[in-house]
């Protein structure tokens, strides 16, 4: 089993094809089947990184330590390992939050930033109301709750999906919610250097908004907005995104060229 040893921690991971590596972050709890679509078309055109975050999955945490700049260093560690200079970064929901962060803290390993249902700010009452009642959930002993709606919302992937999520470990995951609620780069989108794609689902209403900031300070900006969708199309659209993240990258190799 492809294990990475990282600081009070393991991280499980896959990695398929060959050509331009991109990383693929999931959002807390839900582990590397969230993107069991861009897997396994992906790979024929690119080599595709998937990964359990700390305590997800099949990867272990053993630490006190789940904060966003934990796990941004955790993605940093990965890469090494697999000796991969320079990557595309991709996360999905509020997996963009450690996405977002390693491309702060390392902007020379990021090739470019996508941002799949993506935001900087979690503090806004939303962000708050939905990460404090997964915390709630998870408090009552009723995290596998949270994994059945979870999958069922992903409908494509529901049986592997929930099953997969409840080898998380609850108290990671609650460990996560709390660091993630409070996490806001909004002050920081200008410091964004590499170029940023986001996608959203055309009726993602409470995720549609949150762009605005980004057109505000971020000066190398694509947006792909599919239609129509909600907020889970790494699975309910896969060929559409599928086809915009090919479609970014070979961007990126155009530029490289000129």
């Amino acid at each position: 089993m492809p294990i990475v040893k990282v600081d009070m921690g393991e991280i499980y991971y896959e990695c398929e094809g060959e050509g331009n590596p991109i990383v693929f972050i999931h959002p807390a709890g839900m582990g590397l089947k969230t993107f069991h679509f861009q897997k396994k078309l992906l790979q024929e055109h690119m080599k595709v990184i998937t990964f359990d975050l700390r305590g997800n999955g099949r990867s272990f945490n053993w630490g006190e330590d789940a904060s966003v700049q934990k796990l941004a260093k955790d993605i940093h560690t990965l890469l090494a390992e697999l000796e991969i200079d320079s990557a595309i970064i991709c996360g999905y929901s509020n997996g963009g939050l450690p996405a977002q962060e390693f491309s702060l803290q390392y902007p020379e390993m990021v090739r470019g930033l996508i941002l799949i249902g993506g935001f900087a700010d979690s503090t806004t009452p939303f962000f708050k109301s939905f990460f404090s009642g997964g915390l709630g959930l998870i408090k009552t002993g009723a995290y596998p709750v949270i994994a059945e709606g979870l999958g069922a919302a992903h409908y494509k992937v529901r049986k592997e999906l929930s099953e997969y999520m409840k080898l998380s470990d609850p108290i990671t995951v609650k460990m996560m919610y709390g660091e993630m609620k409070n996490y806001s780069c909004a002050d920081r989108l200008d410091e964004f250097s590499m170029p940023l794609l986001l996608i959203y689902g055309s009726a993602d209403l409470h995720i549609l908004g949150h762009h605005k900031p980004y057109l505000q300070f971020v000066k190398d900006l694509k947006i792909a907005e599919i239609s129509p969708a909600a907020h889970q199309i790494p699975v309910t659209a896969y060929h559409e995104v599928n086809a915009i993240i090919l479609q970014f990258m070979r961007s990126l190799q155009e530029d490289s060229f000129m």
